[in-house]
């Protein structure tokens, strides 16, 4: 399949700098001549700081890497440990840093429990219906972030706690 794959990355997340959306591509050259005419049309380039930090990123010693997944899978651990003790059925995540979580039976939808979360605990998350093509599948689904500050996170679990011990919602998590 080489010569009909596209691989398109980019740094915004390994190294937390989301806001400039700097990225790449790699592809046969034939494909790639066709990427960079879109490229060219779309979007000129990145501002050339931002593509000579990105050089000096994809440098890092495999270490940063390393503590990079370490870090992550940590925060991931401690988002799901408190999705459990609210008793808020998810999905466990296999790659990205986020959660998706059913909305309890007590609420309509997941737009219901996302206006319940930030009236009543002052946690934003979100509806994760806009994140799927049909819509219907995302319905009861919240997105939980879990690459936040440890305190956030902590504050976090300890809301849900609250939530929990408010709203005696009966629900079962899955793995």
């Amino acid at each position: 399949m080489h010569d009909k794959t596209v691989t398109i990355t980019g740094a915004s997340k390994t190294y937390s700098v989301t806001g400039w959306r700097v990225g790449w591509a790699i592809a046969n050259e034939t494909l790639t001549e066709s990427v960079r005419k879109i490229h060219d049309y779309l979007t000129i380039c990145a501002p050339t700081p931002l593509q000579e930090a990105l050089v000096t990123a994809l440098n890092f010693p495999q270490s940063y890497y390393t503590k990079l997944a370490e870090m992550y899978d940590r925060k991931r651990r401690f988002l799901l440990k408190a999705l459990e003790e609210a008793e808020i059925e998810f999905s466990r995540p296999e790659g990205a840093y986020y959660v998706l979580a059913e909305a309890p039976k007590d609420f309509k939808d997941g737009q219901g429990f996302t206006d319940h979360l930030l009236k009543n605990t002052g946690l934003a998350v979100l509806p994760a219906n806009a994140l799927y093509h049909d819509k219907s599948l995302g319905k009861r689904k919240v997105r939980l972030a879990f690459c936040k500050k440890d305190t956030t996170l902590q504050d976090v679990a300890r809301k849900l706690r609250k939530l929990r011990s408010k709203q005696k919602l009966t629900v079962r998590t899955r793995a």
